[in-house]
């Protein structure tokens, strides 16, 4: 039998090797930590330390499975840093990420008062390259967390002096938006709301099960689907036919690849187009929905990949004949439970990239494929 892995506790487990990494990196660098200060919970700073010169400083890392961040998610987590701040009374904050960030974002969100910096990759790699042991360490964990990343296109230039990694300080507005660039001030926001990720949550467990709710659990999962995904997946349309009309599926996309996981589809599995299924079955699908849905799926045609949602997700038959697919055909069969669908819009909910969650799902199978 083989284990499918929990993309939370992978992205956990990154996060925790990430964070001893970046506390030896500061001790080097004579930082001194400050553990007992930080509460045992989910939401609290990574690390606060004292810099060299005595500023009690917030750390937040956060890490990406992607090397393309949307607005957002660096907004969300340049709020939590603020907060984290105020909660633990510094006048600094960094924001320390596995991802390179370009030189226009100095010019993105607009702060006042205490200095906030930017430790992307670029700064990083040029911090960790005094430290050879660490700086071995630090490139494998990077590959590691990011495995469909283009190394060369996101290399540093070798002959990049070590003085032009600065650190990058957001005292200032982020990427364009619509083609305009807009100010954005990070604001913390106290008010109780429902998020639209809370109520698409709300509203997909309170479907009835099987034909009852069938077609109610189609609609709600295309809302989610567009939700979650755009605009790397766009053009969605429903209940589409095969020409000889011997098969319907409930939903086609065409691929923009913005980010790492969608690139992958469609650059080494020429996938142009992805089908979406959607199962609203009282239990886990089996290996007889995984063949029907293959029939779907036309390499030439560059539609070679499909995601199931159903409600309790797939047993190992199912995920079985997925891998079987891929190993014979190339066609690329990505199941995700209705838990699964929750935790990415819980994701999305708090700044992070639902994408993430489905690289995980793909390294994993692609790592445990059978001969």
């Amino acid at each position: 039998m083989v284990e499918i892995i929990d993309h939370n506790s992978a992205m956990r487990s990154f996060e925790r090797s990430f964070v001893r990494l970046i506390k030896e990196l500061l001790r080097r660098e004579n930082y001194t930590t400050i553990e007992n200060e930080i509460p045992m919970e989910d939401k609290a700073a990574d690390i606060i330390a004292v810099s060299p010169d005595g500023k009690r400083t917030v750390f937040e890392v956060k890490i990406y499975r992607t090397s393309n961040i949307p607005l957002m998610s660096a907004t969300f987590a340049v709020r939590r840093l603020s907060q984290y701040m105020s909660q633990f009374h510094s006048t600094i904050g960094i924001l320390v990420t596995n991802v390179s960030l370009p030189r226009n974002y100095t010019e993105s969100i607009d702060f006042e008062g205490s200095a906030r910096k930017i430790w992307d990759l670029n700064k990083l790699t040029s911090m960790f390259q005094k430290y050879p042991d660490l700086s071995e360490k630090f490139t494998i964990l990077v590959n590691e967390i990011q495995p469909f990343r283009d190394t060369k296109k996101n290399a540093l230039p070798t002959d990049a002096p070590l003085e032009q990694l600065h650190d990058v300080e957001i005292d200032i507005p982020m990427f364009a938006l619509g083609g305009q660039t807009s100010n954005i001030s990070v604001e913390i926001d106290n008010s109780p709301k429902v998020s639209i990720a809370e109520r698409l949550i709300s509203e997909i467990n309170a479907i009835p099960l099987s034909n009852e709710g069938a077609k109610a659990f189609e609609v709600k999962c295309k809302e989610i689907i567009e939700f979650l995904f755009a605009p790397n997946v766009s053009a969605l349309t429903t209940q589409s036919a095969t020409d000889e009309k011997l098969h319907i599926f409930d939903l086609i996309g065409r691929i923009t690849a913005e980010n790492e996981f969608w690139e992958t589809l469609q650059n080494h599995f020429r996938a142009k187009y992805v089908i979406f299924e959607f199962k609203n079955y009282a239990e886990q699908i089996t290996q007889v929905q995984i063949h029907s849905t293959e029939k779907y799926l036309y390499l030439p045609a560059m539609r070679p990949v499909a995601i199931i949602v159903s409600r309790h997700g797939a047993n190992e038959n199912a995920h079985r004949a997925s891998r079987g697919a891929l190993r014979e055909h190339g066609k690329v069969i990505l199941n995700l439970s209705v838990k699964d669908i929750c935790s990415m819009l819980q994701m999305k909910d708090g700044g992070d990239i639902p994408s993430d969650y489905m690289t995980t799902i793909l390294d994993d199978m692609l790592m445990k494929i059978e001969r």
